[in-house]
């Protein structure tokens, strides 16, 4: 996961314009966010099931 970070954090400062760096940074934070939607998700749903008989 580091190694996944630190390349997003370089491709950033490769992007030459600002428009495309925004664009990359909203569709990282879009995708972290999915991804942590999905894992509580995941856990509710799982929760769910142990309390059933």
């Amino acid at each position: 996961m580091v190694a996944g970070w630190g390349i997003a954090v370089f491709a950033v400062g490769l992007l030459p314009l600002a428009g495309v760096r925004s664009a990359f940074v909203l569709a990282g934070l879009a995708t972290e966010l999915l991804g942590l939607a999905l894992l509580v998700r995941a856990h509710v749903v799982l929760d769910e099931e142990r309390e059933r008989p």
